[in-house]
């Protein structure tokens, strides 16, 4: 961070994949969101079974499916679903969950652990005969190499300072954001934190999320970004946006919050730049009261 301002990596390639995974997406048909739908409740039926069973693995893996599977549907078709998985995630995060689902893996291990084998009879082991000794070869025969092996070159690892020297281009184009359907889960957890937050008229760092959040990842500004869409993208129209509450620094506007905006189609990258602390202030307004 120089001069007030925060040095971005990856360009604006990953708002261009963003856009692709969410509204460049071809449109579902009516049968085709009915099928969706049918396979996401099926998910979380069997998620909701493995919570009721304590199985912590299951759970586990059913969870992320049920997200992956969400990532396919539109906000609008699939509010109640999401509102369940918050739900879940708060079981299964809980130390009382957590607890008695150990119990119950150890519990489920016990009977194999606890029976032990039978005593073996003791036998007195037969003298067997003796053999001559015959003289081993104390020479051994030489590994040659191959012509192929001896002209191969071991290729040289590289450095750190390699990579740094590489364009600028080619480094951007190594950000990778995460799966869609984890960056659902990420903005599930986001967006009821940061309505407290305005209800508190306060601003939050990423960092201090992920002391708030447990299990939150550290993610990159471009992630933090694609998160922070999501988060805005369930919210109504005349909204005011929650991403503008999440700062860095020392509470300056998130670097990407200008795309955000543009992305959601509230306002022009350029003119956000100057409007952010109104964006704020509306925000906080929005949420006093409810």
């Amino acid at each position: 961070m120089t001069s007030g301002r925060v040095s971005l990596s990856g360009g604006q390639s990953w708002i261009n994949r963003l856009r692709a995974r969410t509204v460049g997406r071809e449109v579902l048909s009516s049968s085709q969101m009915a099928v969706a739908i049918g396979g996401l409740n099926t998910t979380l039926a069997e998620l909701k079974r493995a919570v009721r069973d304590y199985d912590q693995v299951g759970a586990a893996d059913l969870y992320a499916l049920a997200w992956h599977k969400a990532a396919d549907i539109p906000v609008s078709a699939s509010r109640e679903q999401r509102s369940a998985l918050r739900e879940i995630r708060e079981t299964i995060d809980s130390q009382a969950w957590k607890q008695r689902s150990r119990e119950e893996a150890a519990r489920s291990q016990q009977p194999a652990s606890a029976v032990a084998p039978p005593p073996q009879p003791k036998t007195t082991p037969r003298a067997r005969p003796q053999r001559s000794a015959r003289p081993e070869s104390t020479t051994r025969t030489p590994i040659r190499q191959s012509a192929s092996d001896q002209g191969r070159a071991v290729e040289p690892r590289q450095s750190r300072s390699d990579a740094s020297s590489q364009p600028a281009s080619e480094q951007h184009e190594a950000i990778e954001l995460l799966p869609l359907g984890q960056l659902l889960e990420i903005a599930s957890q986001v967006r009821p934190v940061l309505t407290r937050i305005a209800r508190d008229r306060a601003l939050v760092t990423w960092s201090d999320l992920r002391q708030r959040i447990h299990g939150l990842p550290r993610l990159s500004l471009e992630n933090q970004a694609a998160v922070l869409v999501l988060v805005d993208q369930d919210s109504d129209g005349d909204e005011p946006l929650l991403s503008a509450l999440v700062t860095v620094g020392n509470g300056q506007m998130h670097p990407h919050f200008p795309v955000i905006v543009e992305f959601l189609g509230r306002g022009d990258a350029k003119q956000v730049r100057t409007a952010w602390s109104s964006e704020v202030l509306k925000v906080r307004q929005w949420w006093r009261h409810r």
